[in-house]
């Protein structure tokens, strides 16, 4: 058969075949993991595994890496996202070098990282150690690039002011007392993107998904062998907390934007994301008709408006979720580096809530 006639049948076949091998050889080093008892390493791995929890390893946008993340930051997180102990934090643990912000030491590495990732501050959330408002800023920044407005407060030293636009409504308090309670930022028009409501609040959580004690977040959540069982935990606490604090609004909702600190995203989150990309694609090259949005009769390797249109979708999506895992993974090595530098512990005012 002559080349020019020859046409190969099994399209993707190599795909599958990566995908195939990769899966083997995850599956065959979870399993090394929960034989031998790592349940840390375990969970990491089954978070550090969720599509687009290594998004930051090639992300690029329009800027350089260096300007996103620092050396120290990338080869902090790349550690942490394979599970191997920092050399400072080993020095750390054989000098009992005490710990920056509560004086305590720790006998191993791997203890100092993760105290730096729960240890929490005065008030009921936040780590000590750095906030997640970096994360909050992703957010921001993803909102700007696709054109959707948005209201936040502004964080000045870490601390983010509550404005009454992010106001979802009362919740009760110990003993009680109902106090206000504040949305991380707000989308005001999301009908546009596709959201039944028009008003959305989001609220932005990094939960961690390992832990040293008997009743770590590791064996209560199950996270070394339940993929996002610490996501669907943390979703559930916050959904119950603004149901009550929304009853009886409408035309309103919340998007608990969660994600584990070893990558995996909530459903939540990656619906935003895909919002996004989708609006920005819709409004540079122009909404699809309704057939080729369902599907039908359109090939998107044809007709040059759909093909257009995917082009800028898929690119759009796949540098917001590069930028929502940069800032994470940013935060990460930000806590862990700065563990054993002198800093004043927050009290209840300073620490920034979830």
């Amino acid at each position: 058969m002559a080349t020019t006639q020859y046409k190969w049948q099994a399209r993707g076949l190599q795909k599958a075949l990566s995908h195939l091998a990769h899966a083997r050889a995850y599956n065959a080093l979870h399993k090394k993991y929960i034989d031998t008892g790592d349940r840390i390493a375990a969970a990491t791995l089954l978070s550090t595994a969720a599509p687009g929890a290594l998004a930051w390893v090639t992300f690029n946008d329009l800027s350089h890496k260096p300007v996103t993340l620092s050396r120290d930051d990338f080869r902090t997180a790349m550690r942490f996202s394979l599970g191997i102990d920092l050399p400072n934090l080993t020095v750390a643990a054989e000098n009992q070098t005490a710990c920056g912000h509560c004086g305590s030491s720790f006998p191993s590495a791997k203890h100092y990282q993760v105290h730096a990732l729960v240890e929490q501050g005065g008030s009921a959330g936040g780590s000590m150690y750095g906030s997640h408002n970096i994360i909050l800023k992703a957010v921001e920044k993803a909102a700007i690039d696709a054109g959707v407005a948005y209201s936040v407060g502004t964080t000045v030293q870490g601390r983010r002011n509550q404005i009454p636009d992010c106001r979802v409504g009362t919740i009760a308090g110990p003993g009680g007392t109902r106090h206000e309670k504040f949305a991380d930022i707000v989308f005001p028009d999301m009908t546009a993107c596709g959201y039944r409501a028009q008003r959305v609040y989001g609220d932005t959580t990094l939960r961690n998904v390992i832990g040293l004690h008997h009743n770590n977040l590791t064996v209560v959540h199950r996270a070394h062998s339940r993929p996002g069982g610490a996501l669907q935990h943390a979703v559930a606490e916050k959904t119950k907390m603004y149901d009550e604090a929304m009853r009886g609004r409408l035309n309103e909702e919340v998007a608990i934007l969660a994600i584990e600190t070893g990558g995996r995203m909530h459903s939540q989150f990656h619906r935003l994301i895909t919002a996004f990309a989708r609006f920005k694609a819709d409004k540079i090259a122009g909404p699809l008709p309704a057939n080729a949005r369902q599907g039908v009769a359109y090939n998107d390797s044809t007709d040059p408006a759909v093909k257009a249109h995917r082009a800028i979708y898929v690119r759009t999506k796949s540098s917001l979720m590069g930028r929502i895992q940069v800032a994470r993974v940013k935060t990460i090595a930000e806590r862990i580096m700065r563990i054993t530098i002198p800093h004043p512990r927050c009290t209840r005012n300073e620490a920034v809530s979830h």
